[in-house]
């Protein structure tokens, strides 16, 4: 397994757990500027990720560009063991409109949310078994992933 990267500026989005926020250590966008302002149950549009080299793979213990294929099934292995977990993979630029896939485990079930980028990024976000998951993380690397969005909600705070 990789080691994380240290050091950076973690900013990431919220995923939801069991009423409360969870907040992940990291997810390259702008950090929610709140002032005062009401987001539960609102779909937010973040900025979007700049550009980078090589694909990175995140969890709450660090990131790393240094990875191969089998790295992001021990990533996922380990949050399917451990619902505080969560993983991340940012490609180096959107793959059909999708930059980033994340997941985590709710008492629902495994929660996969897409980065859509267009003139922001969106959250879109479903259910899935661990199979499914393993499928979409590796599609995505692969370049493989074509979503079909109706699946997917979009993701409200």
């Amino acid at each position: 397994m990789p080691s994380p990267s240290g050091g950076a500026a973690w900013e990431r989005i919220r995923f939801r757990k069991r009423g409360r926020t969870q907040l992940p250590a990291c997810v390259i966008l702008q950090r929610i500027s709140v002032q005062g302002k009401e987001y539960m149950g609102k779909e937010i549009i973040f900025k979007n990720v700049a550009e980078q080299s090589r694909f990175t793979l995140e969890n709450q213990n660090g990131r790393t560009e240094n990875f191969e294929d089998v790295d992001i099934e021990v990533y996922l292995e380990d949050m399917f063991d451990d619902p505080e977990q969560f993983v991340i993979l940012t490609a180096p630029e959107p793959r059909h409109k999708v930059r980033y896939v994340q997941a985590c485990v709710q008492d629902e079930g495994i929660e996969v949310e897409l980065g859509i980028q267009e003139e922001g990024t969106r959250l879109l976000g479903r259910l899935c078994t661990e199979e499914e998951c393993y499928r979409i993380f590796m599609d995505f690397y692969d370049n493989a992933f074509v979503p079909d969005l109706s699946e997917y909600r979009p993701v409200e705070f």
